[in-house]
């Protein structure tokens, strides 16, 4: 007896492993469960395998389409899909055939949908003859417009913080308040960065933060989990050349005709707002007559001393010129007296 039990044995792992080999290669025998779809766990309806719902993308705008993919009913079965919990219902049929129990529908996103998540909800019969529902979400979103405004077209350098530079964020179709972070640059180079208040934020060019020339300003939106990410027109600001200010100063009001040689006419350059000391050269003159040149400003100072008999007897209204340079536009001093007597 014990070596026929053996024999029955062996027969039997030789069935089973001949019905693996056949399962595994699609083929299969009459009254076995069919295979499970591509990606599908099974059987349908058991506590492992309730079936599963889908939707690409995971974020979408109003009005835009979103697929629905789900598996685990009963093929033929009436399927409703309930959209993003608003007042619309689509109804579809599972796939009978290769993909039975299979549903596969194109939605559009309704445009009174709630921004944020969207639930939709699929409920139909069953692959196990039970209601089955399955529920999927996506995230409804609304693009943005965002506006750049300057305060000025054109500032000098230096004097960059008279730019204020406006932002407004608006979401398109939609009275949603965006949150969330703007950018302003310029090319790769990031001028500020503010947090938006109600859709709105605003900030203020650093001295010097940009060297003389023409720019051009984007604002950068970088969106929320309900409102786009959007990019401002550009808005082209321009920074001049810096502002100087020069100063001439008299060691004397009057000086003798001959002893002119004891006045020493001193110039200071600065600039009028934030900036690195002036250089350059600085011309005196009384009217059209040039009294001397200075040709080099130390840290923006500078004199010269009057030769003998320059002047005549009289009166002279005496002026600094400052030509300026590749910073500083040029300026003019206010005037100063020079008496010269007998």
């Amino acid at each position: 007896m014990a070596p026929m039990r053996l024999t029955v044995r062996v027969f039997t792992v030789s069935i089973l492993l001949a019905s693996l080999v056949i399962m595994g290669s699609g083929v299969m025998a009459s009254g076995a469960a069919p295979a499970s779809p591509s990606g599908s766990c099974y059987p349908i309806g058991s506590p492992s395998c309730p079936g599963k719902l889908t939707a690409t993308p995971s974020t979408v705008l109003r009005g835009a389409m979103v697929r629905i993919i789900g598996h685990g009913f009963k093929a033929g079965a009436q399927v409703n899909i309930y959209v993003c919990n608003v007042d619309e219902t689509i109804t579809t049929y599972a796939h009978t055939g290769a993909s039975a129990g299979w549903i596969n529908v194109l939605i559009t996103i309704p445009d009174n949908a709630v921004l944020g998540p969207c639930k939709f909800t699929a409920r139909g019969l069953g692959a196990n003859d039970q209601t089955l529902t399955l529920t999927t979400t996506v995230l409804v979103s609304v693009t943005s417009k965002t506006v750049l405004k300057l305060s000025n077209s054109k500032v000098n350098y230096g004097d960059e913080g008279v730019e204020h530079l406006s932002v407004t964020v608006s979401p398109q179709g939609s009275t949603y308040v965006p949150y969330g972070t703007v950018t302003i640059k310029e090319s790769t180079t990031t001028l500020c960065t503010f947090t938006l208040s109600s859709g709105k934020g605003s900030c203020v060019l650093s001295a010097m933060r940009l060297p003389i020339g023409t720019y051009e300003l984007v604002a950068i939106y970088g969106g929320s989990a309900d409102v786009e990410s959007s990019t401002s027109a550009k808005e082209t600001l321009t920074v001049a050349k810096a502002i100087s200010k020069t100063v001439l100063k008299l060691s004397n009001s009057r000086v003798n005709y001959g002893n002119e040689e004891i006045e020493h006419l001193s110039v200071t350059v600065s600039p009028q707002f934030t900036g690195p000391t002036p250089s350059g050269t600085v011309t005196i003159k009384e009217s059209t007559t040039t009294v001397c040149t200075i040709t080099k400003l130390l840290l923006g100072k500078g004199s010269c001393v009057l030769t003998a008999n320059k002047f005549v007897p009289g009166v002279y209204s005496l002026v600094a010129t400052y030509g300026g340079n590749t910073t500083y536009n040029g300026s003019t001093s206010a005037k100063e007296t020079l008496t010269v007597g007998d």
